[in-house]
């Protein structure tokens, strides 16, 4: 079964190219073109091995042949009708293949934009009225408000009426300080209560019991240039890229906290090695002393046979010496009788020689 269907699909794909290259003589005979080479009619009069993938000879059938299946797609109605010629404007030529391009992606200048640096978010609606100004509160009190975004501090602005209701909470400047003040942003306008809200409510906004709703948002260059130009008290800052500033810096931390973790790796695998020596040094230290206390102990008893040693061979001298001692005496004792019988035989001997 599997021999089977692998020779019918050999045939449907032979029919197929038989198809496509037909299809292609009779366009280069309308157009009167000579698009039909050898190993054409090779494919359409069964020449060669019919079991090899086809080669073009032509650079633009090569390009059309990597466009197979639509050019297929395109070849179904003269397949249907082999034996009618083709009229030009039913033609499918190689410059109706769709080209594809580069891909083209975001713009440069729309990847980065400028922001308000130090990062400040606005706090609207912040004063209330007294009997003859109003009255704002106070920078602790506002910083206490919004105590889990981290601002370092605040700063109000007053009119000739007093308090303008206008309150900013001021950032660090780095990437953290921005995440902080975005973060706040989000959360006013996912609540409802960001610019949009503002400019569309009115100025003594409440909430049930009377409290004042606060509304709050991301500063940007207009909010600062207003408060600036109508406000009591100028407030310094400056624009900055945002790829500048937060993204070189984000990627900057990244690395050194890539570097961190290597160097915390590396502290770890010293301080590793160094308790190793540690260790090692202390197992050192620990044979020494059992070495120290047995040499200690080999020259105590060293000392010991030496004294034994010692006594041993002075008794062995005084032994000796007695000993000797007697003999040197004996010898005295026996000396004279020993002369006396020499001189005798000697004067024998002489009188036997006289005679």
């Amino acid at each position: 079964m599997k021999q089977i269907k692998s020779q019918s699909l050999l045939l449907s794909e032979r029919y197929t190219q038989i198809d496509i290259f037909e299809n292609r003589i009779e366009i280069s005979r309308v157009l009167g073109s000579d698009m039909a080479d050898e190993s054409s009619y090779d494919v359409l009069h069964g020449v060669g091995n019919e079991h090899e993938i086809l080669q073009l000879s032509d650079a633009a059938y090569a390009e059309e042949w990597q466009f197979q299946e639509p050019l297929q797609m395109s070849m179904i109605p003269s397949q249907m009708k082999r034996d009618d010629r083709l009229s030009p404007s039913s033609l499918v030529t190689p410059a109706a293949v769709v080209k594809v391009g580069k891909w083209k992606g975001l713009k440069e200048e729309e990847d980065d934009h400028q922001i308000v640096w130090p990062p400040m978010v606005v706090i609207r609606n912040t004063s209330i009225p007294t009997d003859n100004k109003w009255k704002g509160m106070r920078s602790l009190e506002l910083l206490q408000q919004f105590s889990s975004y981290d601002a370092i501090k605040a700063r109000h602005f007053y009119g000739p009426q007093g308090h303008l209701g206008i309150s900013l909470l001021i950032f660090e400047k780095s990437a953290a300080g921005y995440t902080e003040a975005e973060r706040l942003h989000k959360s006013f306008s996912m609540q409802g209560i960001g610019r949009d809200a503002w400019n569309s409510c009115p100025a003594a906004a409440t909430i049930q019991g009377g409290a004042r709703q606060l509304y709050g948002y991301l500063a940007a260059k207009d909010d600062l240039d207003f408060l600036n130009k109508y406000c009591q008290g100028k407030l310094k800052y400056e624009m900055k890229s945002y790829r500048e500033v937060i993204v070189n810096q984000i990627k900057k931390l990244s690395e050194d906290s890539q570097q961190l973790i290597w160097v915390k790796l590396r502290l770890r695998v010293k301080e590793m090695h160094v308790k190793n020596l540690e260790e090692s040094v202390c197992a050192q230290r620990k044979k020494l002393h059992l070495k120290r206390e047995e040499m200690s102990k080999l020259r105590q008893r060293i000392q010991q046979q030496h004294e034994e040693h010692k006594e041993e061979i002075k008794f062995l001298e005084n032994f000796y010496m007695y000993q000797i001692r007697g003999l040197e005496a004996k010898v005295t004792e026996e000396a004279p009788a020993t002369l006396n019988q020499a001189d005798s035989d000697i004067f024998q001997m002489e009188e036997y020689e006289e005679t």
